[in-house]
């Protein structure tokens, strides 16, 4: 486990990341975002609904929270991506942030392994005609 600092750190790149993409986005330079990858936040866990579950209280997992919110982002993966012990997913480290919930469909887990894997389809554009 890092040092208070190192999280720190982390989370305060991870936040800078994700409001300088949603300003790309926002300034019309990208139409949307997915940001895709292992954040390790083990004091979180997400429900089916996509509902974020407070396990342990942390500075780090408000300040994220936060973020997602006062983005307007949702988070897209509800089941177990880590193994911390054999044969057992145990916590939700690996996430798929977008725009919309509706841009994302199909989003399965791809079987144990020390990191968990996992596939979706993600819609590009969406016409109305």
């Amino acid at each position: 486990m890092g040092s208070l600092t190192e999280h720190r750190k982390r989370d305060m790149a991870i936040d800078k990341s994700i409001r300088l993409a949603k300003g790309l986005v926002n300034k019309g330079v990208y139409q949307d975002l997915i940001i895709a990858g292992d954040f390790n936040y083990e004091e979180l866990s997400w429900n089916w609904k996509l509902e974020p579950e407070i396990l342990v209280e942390s500075e780090s997992s408000d300040r994220f929270l936060k973020t997602l919110s006062e983005c307007f982002l949702a988070q897209n993966v509800f089941f177990k991506t880590f193994q911390q012990e054999s044969s057992r997913l145990t916590n939700t480290l690996d996430l798929a942030i977008t725009e919309s919930k509706e841009r994302v469909y199909e989003m399965e887990p791809g079987g144990v392994r020390w990191e968990g894997s996992w596939s979706f389809e993600f819609i590009l554009e969406v016409c109305f005609e």
